[in-house]
Parts: structure tokens; C-alpha cells; sequence
């Protein structure tokens, strides 16, 4: 997408598979292998940096100070969100459906304070991907289909009242040190 706006774009992966995936695809731009801990590009080469789905799985300072370096003007970013105690203790989160290979999960607070820590400017935080609570609740009840979707029915009058629960979150961050 990005290059098909006239903006040159470099993909990273520490898999030759994925690397393979997006040639497959047709990604216009280079495709490079290497470790987001230890970027092989030279300090300030992006304008943007785009970190999706990365920090939660790798060393995330590491990963977010080669970031910083290597990046002029914005970081863009996009992790997992914490789910929230009770969404977890009332059933609403089945545990064998969260991903393993997530060595964290991230409140706001603790993405805006990693990203504070490396020496960024966090420009907007913003949770994404709102789950239907409602529908969690009358999917946890375990009724035969039909039954659910009357449960969920029967709380659509109550939508006021149950907060959504977001499962990712966005970021935009900018380098302190913009040289």
C-alpha cells in the first residue's frame, strides 16, 4: 500500500518464511532479514518506523531503542492490550485462545511509559478493536445457539452499561533526539 502511494517502504523479519510470504504477494519494497533488537540500517534511515505485532514478542526495549534510533521523525505501534481481571475471571477470555508466543501484554500506561523511557514524545494512544461484551457475556453462558442470540438480545437495551473491552491499541511516538 505504502509504495503504491509513491513512498518507499523496507520490510524486516527475522523469518525467511514470512520474507518469502510478502514476496508472494507482491510487497513492492526491499525485504530484509534480520532482528528487531539489532536493526542492520544505519542510524535515522526512516522517516517512519512501523512496529505492529513485534514488541510483544521480542526483547521490547531493545527492540523499541533500535527504533529510535533508526527513526527521524514517528513510530507507529501496535501491541496487544492487557485483558482486564474481570473479563478474565468471569470466563469472557478463554486462556487456550490467547496467543503463547506473546512473552507480554501491555496496559496504556505501561506502552506510554516504555515508549517515554526509550526518549520518545508520545503523541496519541488509542485502544483498538472493541470486543462485543455483551456478546461475551451471552456467549459465556453456554446456551445452545438460538438461546444466545435471545440472551443477546434481551441485553441489547443495556448496551449503555457495559464498557467495551478493547484488544489492541495503537501509538504514535516521536524520537525526542530528531537529528
Amino acid at each position: 500500500m505504502l509504495t503504491g502511494l509513491g513512498l518507499r517502504a523496507v520490510g524486516l523479519d527475522a523469518f525467511p518464511t514470512f520474507l518469502e510470504e510478502a514476496r508472494g504477494r507482491g510487497f513492492a519494497g526491499p525485504l530484509v532479514a534480520g532482528s528487531a533488537e539489532r536493526l542492520p540500517f544505519a542510524d535515522k534511515s526512516f522517516d517512519t518506523t512501523v512496529i505492529f505485532s513485534v514488541l510483544e514478542h521480542v526483547d521490547d526495549a531493545a527492540a523499541l531503542a533500535e527504533a529510535v534510533r533508526v527513526t527521524r521523525r514517528r513510530i507507529l505501534a501496535q501491541v496487544p492490550l492487557a485483558d482486564e481481571p474481570e473479563v478474565i475471571r468471569n470466563g469472557f477470555v478463554f486462556v487456550h485462545h490467547r496467543d503463547r508466543t506473546h512473552l507480554r501484554e501491555y496496559s496504556a500506561a505501561d506502552l506510554r511509559d516504555l515508549f517515554e523511557r526509550a526518549g520518545c514524545r508520545v503523541v496519541a494512544v488509542r485502544p483498538a478493536y472493541p470486543a462485543n461484551v455483551r456478546g461475551l457475556l451471552a456467549d459465556s453462558v453456554r446456551l445452545p445457539g438460538p438461546f444466545r442470540f435471545l440472551v443477546r438480545a434481551l441485553l441489547r437495551p443495556f448496551k449503555f452499561a457495559f464498557a467495551p473491552h478493547h484488544t489492541e491499541a495503537f501509538l504514535v511516538a516521536e524520537p525526542r533526539d530528531r537529528r
